[in-house]
């Protein structure tokens, strides 16, 4: 197995952490159940029709949607708004995977809206990601956070090694 190496701190098991992602990351159902694991939505209006892209959306209602001959499309991804929104201020560490920053603004919003929280909690631990990736490489980081902090490694630790390992996944997005 991966031997984490992180020196284990008291109560590590118990911090309360967040880990957001953009719409892009794919959890798992149990996943989507979990409180740990949180999508901040993209919004997609098909014809008229809206779907919120979090584990609430029906996939048959947007199959049928998208299915007809002549639609409407348009996706607007979360704003800062939508981040901030979603910031649980009770959390320990809150950390902010997006997909890659050479394909969507997903990782400036992200970083706008954890400066925009830190003017007002600047004690609070948050980190922002970009994986250079998309679905995969945004769950890939996600659980490795997770398996970071409940192996009790240290804010800074977990942010500087998913860093690293992002850079490891191989599953980079390249722009058109």
């Amino acid at each position: 197995g991966d031997a984490v190496g992180c020196a284990a701190l008291e109560g590590a098991l118990n911090m309360h952490i967040q880990i957001l992602c953009d719409s892009s990351c794919d959890f798992t159902a149990g996943e989507k159940l979990s409180t740990v694991f949180q999508k901040v939505p993209a919004k997609v209006t098909v014809s008229g029709q809206v779907f919120w892209d979090d584990h609430m959306v029906s996939q048959t209602a947007f199959q049928s949607a998208v299915s007809g001959k002549s639609l409407e499309l348009k996706v607007e991804f979360p704003d800062e708004q939508a981040w901030m929104k979603a910031f649980d201020p009770s959390a320990e560490a809150i950390y902010l995977i997006t997909a890659s920053a050479a394909c969507s603004d997903q990782y400036e919003t992200a970083s706008r809206a954890k400066r925009m929280f830190l003017r007002t909690r600047r004690d609070q631990k948050i980190h922002v990601f970009n994986t250079r990736s998309g679905s995969a490489g945004e769950l890939l980081a996600a659980r490795r956070i997770f398996q970071l902090d409940r192996s009790g490694c240290a804010f800074r630790q977990i942010a500087e090694r998913v860093e690293r390992d992002i850079l490891r996944f191989h599953t980079f997005v390249l722009p058109a």
